[in-house]
């Protein structure tokens, strides 16, 4: 329940890249890997659980990467390079 109110106040307070940035934090697991999470949904899953489109996750994706926040990686994976700068969008 408390995940799902979560979800609903960043749906009408928070831009995408916001809520993808705040994603992207909250899959990392320090003890298997501080830097690096695999993506536990398809962008199309993310997409839809975000509130926004498919394509709009690739192309902030692939903004945080130009920007050097983050490196997509195979299957899903990705490296956050930079958190604190990512979760000052």
């Amino acid at each position: 329940m408390e995940q799902s109110e979560k979800q609903t106040a960043r749906f009408a307070t928070e831009k995408v890249e916001t809520r993808l940035a705040l994603f992207l934090a909250e899959c990392l697991d320090y003890e298997v890997s501080p830097t690096e999470i695999t993506l536990p949904l398809s962008k199309k899953e993310l997409a839809s659980y975000l509130g926004t489109t498919p394509e709009t996750i690739s192309r902030k994706l692939t903004d945080f990467e130009s920007a050097g926040m983050i490196k997509q990686r195979p299957h899903r994976k990705i490296e956050i390079l930079n958190l604190d700068e990512l979760l000052l969008l």
